[in-house]
Parts: structure tokens; sequence; C-alpha cells
């Protein structure tokens, strides 16, 4: 993926988050104009800590898109998907944005029915596998070598790791793998203590500007081109807001 045109999409898609959230938000003020909470106040949780990808969202706040349509909009930092979803589906949050393939996940692990989609910002998804050049050419080259994976029970990219590998035809007992809690573990592939990492692709120029430091050059496979061709970030809500839309 073009980083560049990723950034240029982002700008349409914050329009898009613009959009839904003043339906849905307009639904619930028509719903429940007589409530002490005017409708028009919405917190929208982001995935993560803010990322590249939500720059866009924080510029038209500032640029007052959101105010411009009577919308006032608090942002809050989010605890990955699983914790976004758990926010939105216990109405601590009206709004939160969300990677669909850790949806999938993390519904499929957690007795959660109220939640839903109502936008897809992203066609795409960003996960990738950063791998060292000298040690990995191709998709083949990762068995009988050594990654770093996020821990599974704080992280959806994990099993996808999984299942990116066995379609790919890869036998995943040949690769040796660690699992770490820290948010600096992508950066193991950079000091050359394993061969491979997974994140998402626009956190790869900082990666690589590390690597380059130790004399290491780092490529990507981006998942979507190797067999997990599935849809990128979402917009949640509740049932009930999205409902209310109607």
């Amino acid at each position: 993926m073009d980083i560049r045109r990723s950034v240029a999409i982002s700008s349409k898609a914050i329009a898009l988050v613009v959009v839904v959230i003043l339906v849905v938000a307009a639904g619930a003020y028509l719903a429940y104009r007589d409530s002490v909470v005017p409708a028009s106040k919405t917190t929208l949780s982001l995935e993560s800590a803010p990322n590249a990808y939500d720059a866009p969202i924080y510029y038209g706040l500032q640029q007052g898109l959101f105010a411009n349509q009577g919308l006032n909009v608090t942002l809050e930092s989010g605890k990955e998907t699983a914790g976004t979803i758990a926010n939105v589906a216990s109405g601590s949050v009206e709004f939160g944005l969300a990677d669909t393939p850790g949806m999938i996940f993390a519904l499929a692990n957690a007795n959660i029915t109220n939640v839903r989609i109502v936008a897809i910002l992203y066609q795409e998804n960003f996960y990738a596998v950063f791998y060292n050049k000298a040690t990995i050419s191709s998709v083949s080259d990762l068995e009988g070598k050594s990654g770093a994976l996020n821990d599974p029970s704080i992280s959806t990219l994990t099993p996808l790791f999984d299942l990116f590998a066995r379609t790919n035809g890869l036998n995943v007992s040949s690769i040796n793998l660690q699992y770490s809690t820290s948010s600096l573990f992508t950066y193991l592939v950079a000091q050359g203590k394993v061969d491979f990492t997974t994140n998402k692709i626009h956190n790869l120029p900082a990666v690589q500007a590390v690597a380059k430091e130790n004399g290491i050059q780092i490529g990507a496979f981006l998942l979507s081109k190797y067999g997990l061709d599935t849809y990128g970030e979402a917009l949640l809500t509740t049932t009930t807001w999205g409902e209310l839309r109607r």
C-alpha cells in the first residue's frame, strides 16, 4: 500500500465519519429531544493511541467540520479493538473506530451482541509482516525463521498472522515465535533480534528508520495481498443508536 495514498483516502474517511455521526446523532435527537443530555454531544473512541490514519479526524475537529454540523465531538484514545468494542457496548462512548478483522475475533470471544458497524472507512486492512531482507525475500522464507508477535490476549493481529500463514501453506510449527506485551515489540526486527514481526503498514517508515541505523533493510508483506483481503477500519455504535437512524 502506498502510504501517501492511504493518507489521501483518510481525508475522504473523515467526511464519512462526519456524515454518519451526524445522521445517527440527529436520529437520536428526534427520538430523545426531551433528554437532559443533548444528542449532539458525542464521544468517539479511536482504536488505540492516535495513529497516522487518525490525523484527518483530528484535523477535521480542529477545523470545525464536526461543529459546523452541530456536533460536539470528543475524541478518546482507544485500547485496541477489543477495548473499543467493550466501551461502545457498555455505552461509555457513543461511537468507536475498530478494524473489522479484529472486531470479528473480539465478538467471537466475548458475549457482546449490541454492537453494529454503521460505516466501513477503509476497503483494505493495514496489517503487514515486516521482515529482514537479509534473511527473507518471499513469504515461503518465513518457515524456519524467528518472529515476534504481540500477545494474543491484547491483539487480534496474532491470530490473523496464524491465518495468514496457513492460507499461504506455511508450516506454523516450523516458525520460532515469541510473544510480547510491549508496544515496542515491532522494533525487534529492526534491531536484528528476530527475522520478522507484524504491525500496521503506516508504522513501516519508523521501523525502517531504526533498522537503517543498524544496517538492516526492512520489507513488508501486506496481508491483504496474500489471501486476507478484508475490510479495514470501521465505525461502530450500539444497536440502539444504530436503529435510531432508520
